[in-house]
């Protein structure tokens, strides 16, 4: 026992340290913010699959409870690197993850039933992220946390194009990535 809880604090480690990794592609390939994929930005994209994938696989590899720690800690660490305008976006962006991973782990679910729960989870994570970004960060919580017009104004189109359609596809593709390549990789939690 004392075994797999070591291998699992091990494994939430790896993965916690290759999503800060992706993370940090921001600073490594900044350019790649200027290429336009419609509304978003290719970095984005590919930041936001990579971060997905990890709390995915953790979940699933190691456990409910690391996958939710990770969840955590992958916003607080946006944070920090200056990715969010205000630090409410930590508990937004910490629920929309625990959403995807509560809704995307089932110990023992067959290959079918996983992905479509990948799917429902990337669903999920969007409405409720999207909910909580349109309905109360931004129209409550924004206003009262930066104090200039022109500040509260570029901060609100900053986190709608950031936090509300980029969730959908950035969860349902890490998702899927995280589906493909999950059951190659070893695992703790059965």
């Amino acid at each position: 026992m004392r075994s797999k809880h070591i291998r699992a604090v091990t494994y939430t480690g790896v993965m916690l340290a290759m999503t800060l990794l992706f993370q940090s592609l921001r600073f490594v390939f900044p350019g790649l913010a200027l290429v336009s994929l419609g509304p978003f930005n290719l970095l984005q994209i590919l930041v936001g699959i990579l971060v997905n994938m990890c709390l995915l696989i953790t979940a699933w590899n190691a456990g409910i409870l690391p996958g939710l720690l990770l969840s955590a800690l992958a916003p607080a660490a946006a944070f920090m690197q200056g990715q969010m305008p205000i630090p409410h976006m930590i508990a937004v962006a910490a629920l929309g993850n625990a959403v995807l991973c509560l809704i995307a782990w089932i110990p023992g679910a067959k290959e079918w039933t996983r992905f479509a729960l990948t799917l429902i989870a990337a669903l999920a994570k969007f409405g409720v992220m999207s909910q909580l970004v349109l309905r109360l960060v931004i129209p409550i919580l924004l206003p009262s946390a930066l104090s200039e017009a022109a500040a509260v104004t570029k901060a609100s189109a900053a986190l709608s194009a950031a936090f509300v359609w980029p969730q959908l596809v950035t969860a349902a593709a890490g998702g899927l990535l995280a589906f493909t390549i999950s059951h190659r990789l070893p695992k703790i939690a059965e």
